[in-house]
């Protein structure tokens, strides 16, 4: 019974059912009704899917007009399943994925929204450490550091010498 309230508070059965369908909770493995529980909560929402949706559009303005990059914690901001849902079916799925191994795993993917990046890093027992939307050209994680580039125009100019060398 509190499940039937809790999905009809989220208006889960309104969108989903009709009048006069019946209900079934699937049983989770060990028979406690979880996956129907799990499922239903996967549709509650804090209502903060909008606001950010709005917020990633004023971001994009931004970058467009005088190339400002944004960066959105989403840890940051009260959300739930349903909130995270609504949030990956608006933004939908671009065709840039990576995934960084280092001290854990960062997966960034570029959504269908061009310039707007979901940035996820996770550590090494795969729990979530935090989760970002970036609004860029190009995810700061995904830069080569200065550093770095130095370090392979030192590595690119030995082995040419080598080359030459030989």
């Amino acid at each position: 019974m509190q499940i039937i309230i809790l999905a009809r508070f989220f208006g889960y059965f309104d969108d989903k059912y009709k009048k006069g369908t019946g209900i079934v909770f699937s049983k989770g493995s060990n028979g406690n009704g979880l996956s129907g529980v799990a499922e239903v909560l996967s549709f509650a929402s804090t209502g903060n899917a909008i606001p950010v949706l709005h917020e990633i559009r004023h971001a994009l303005v931004e970058l467009l007009g005088n190339g400002t990059a944004s960066t959105i914690d989403l840890g940051a901001i009260p959300f739930a399943a349903g909130d995270e849902r609504f949030l990956d079916d608006v933004l939908g799925k671009g065709e840039v994925t990576a995934t960084l191994n280092v001290m854990g795993t960062s997966h960034v993917q570029e959504t269908a929204v061009a310039g707007v990046w979901r940035v996820d890093h996770f550590n090494e027992a795969g729990e979530t450490q935090s989760r970002f939307i970036e609004v860029t050209f190009m995810p700061e994680i995904l830069k080569t550091q200065t550093e770095d580039a130095a370090d392979g125009l030192e590595k690119l100019s030995a082995r040419l010498k080598e080359e030459d060398a030989s």
